[in-house]
């Protein structure tokens, strides 16, 4: 069995609220809201996961779309003649991988050794208890990333909570599984594709559809890459 270290801070009502409210948004538990901030700060630029966010629900999303309209209408008519389009829509997907893979490559700034003892939240009451539960790894991560802004361990929560992530590193793995969803269905109709033309007679078809097949590896790796670059 896994032991669980129970953390017991005061805040003040201000911060409750704040937190109340994040995790209502964020349509989470108060105690796992919390759990997912203070985990290691993620050294991904905030700015950059905006933009790897937008690229995987809107730009993957439908040239994804596209794939899977080819797919369909060859599955439904079969494979009359070469279709270049495709290459064409392969090219971009793999535009908007590279973007996401180049995108997080870039690292935050590494955070300040100490934090300004003047905080004004600190000044505040505390009168609200905030309760919740980590596992012993949590905690030892816990203990030691308060260590090394030279914080005591409730003070480094609530300035956590005060400066809250909008991309914590939960969210991060959320985005590596989205990435995988997107990519999925287009292999796998790629996949499809391939069979469809290969049924065909149309003449040197094959140098088609190795083509095809060379592109589905490179978004292959590329996934690969991103993946492992968003294991936390």
């Amino acid at each position: 069995m896994s032991c669980k270290q129970i953390i017991k801070i005061r805040i003040s009502p201000d911060l409750n609220q704040k937190v109340i409210d994040a995790a209502t948004k964020r349509k989470k538990k108060k105690s796992a809201y919390v759990r997912t901030q203070i985990e290691k700060p993620s050294l991904f630029l905030s700015t950059n996961l905006e933009i790897v966010e937008r690229t995987i629900e809107e730009n993957l999303s439908g040239i994804g779309f596209k794939i899977n309209v080819k797919a369909r209408l060859l599955n439904t008519y079969g494979a009359i003649e070469k279709d270049p389009e495709i290459i064409k829509i392969l090219d971009d997907f793999l535009s908007e991988m590279r973007l996401i893979l180049n995108l997080l490559s870039e690292s935050a700034p590494v955070p300040a050794a100490s934090v300004d003892s003047a905080m004004q939240y600190e000044q505040a009451k505390k009168t609200q208890l905030l309760t919740f539960a980590l596992e012993q790894c949590q905690y030892e991560n816990l203990v030691a990333e308060a260590k090394s802004v030279h914080m005591s361990m409730s003070r480094y929560i609530r300035y956590r909570l005060e400066y809250p992530q909008k991309y914590t590193n939960y969210d991060i793995r959320i985005l590596r599984t989205k990435v995988h969803y997107q990519v999925y269905p287009v292999l796998s109709n790629l996949n499809q594709i391939c069979f469809k033309f290969a049924e065909s007679d149309i003449s040197n078809i094959h140098l088609f559809i190795t083509q095809i097949n060379d592109l589905a590896g490179e978004i292959a790796i590329l996934e690969q890459e991103i993946i492992q670059k968003m294991e936390i």
